[in-house]
């Protein structure tokens, strides 16, 4: 008697639907920049996709830190340009940002290799990284 009741239950849990798990992306967290090799005045759409909602809060808090890759005569380093933090709206697993953003002004980049890396500081489950190249023209 007692199996046909865990049996019973096990059904249940297993019929009914898991109502966080229902909006947890499928696909890990990446990023990507478009183009992803361009001149030094144009603008590069940093766009980020299946972000998790957030475990604590309204909202997800992400960071993105843009570095140039310098090569000097210590080696190569990684030189911060800008780090942005976003606020995701709820319920929201996308983003995208301009860089650099032309509602501060028109900013020149210096040529090389750009790396972005994407995270959720506050909360696991999300960090990547890709790059962009800048060439001079």
């Amino acid at each position: 008697m007692r199996r046909l009741f865990v049996l019973i239950g096990l059904l249940a849990a297993l019929a009914l639907p898991a109502p966080a798990a229902a909006h947890v992306p499928t696909h890990p967290c990446s990023v990507s920049v478009d183009p992803s090799r361009g001149s030094r005045s144009d603008v590069y759409r940093i766009t980020g996709t299946h972000f998790p909602l957030p475990v604590s809060g309204p909202s997800l808090e992400v960071q993105i830190d843009i570095m140039r890759v310098v090569f000097d005569d210590n080696g190569e380093r990684l030189e911060i340009k800008s780090i942005m933090w976003l606020s995701l709206i709820p319920g929201g697993h996308t983003f995208y940002v301009d860089y650099p953003d032309q509602a501060e002004g028109a900013t020149r980049l210096k040529p090389g290799h750009y790396v972005v890396g994407v995270e959720t500081p506050h909360q696991k489950g999300c960090r990547t990284v890709t790059g962009f190249d800048v060439v001079r023209r």
